[in-house]
């Protein structure tokens, strides 16, 4: 599957799955996109075989800065339901992922961005 906002790649001899937040000059900002897509993602991996540990990074020079306040404060209330409940589905996919999964953070990792590196059920 081709993603917009994600770069996916398979390091199969040591069975590592890296997955990119591809929004670098949005500070790799949450969008509802966005995370669609690292749900799609995550489900995708725990359901194959092909990797046993799973890390998430950001291009560019910051891991993330949360959510895409723009799309916070554009929505109406009941897109702003549909974009926390996309969050609580890809939060809920990395919490049930049945493999490792690691944030390699660099520069900073803000609000919702934080809740990509601390899992508290993990």
């Amino acid at each position: 599957m081709t993603y917009k906002y994600l770069h996916y790649k398979e390091n199969e001899k040591d069975k590592i799955g890296i997955v990119s937040l591809n929004r670098p000059e949005k500070k790799n900002a949450l969008s509802g996109g966005l995370m669609k897509e690292l749900a799609n993602i995550l489900n995708t991996i725990a359901d194959e075989n092909k990797v046993s540990v799973v890390i998430i990074k950001g291009m560019g020079k910051i891991f993330s800065a949360g959510y895409d306040l723009t799309e916070v404060y554009e929505y109406d209330p009941q897109e702003k339901i549909n974009l926390f409940r996309t969050c609580f589905m890809m939060m809920r996919a990395i919490r049930e992922m049945p493999k490792a999964v690691i944030a390699q953070v660099h520069g900073i990792a803000t609000a919702a961005g934080c809740q990509l590196v601390m899992n508290p059920d993990q």
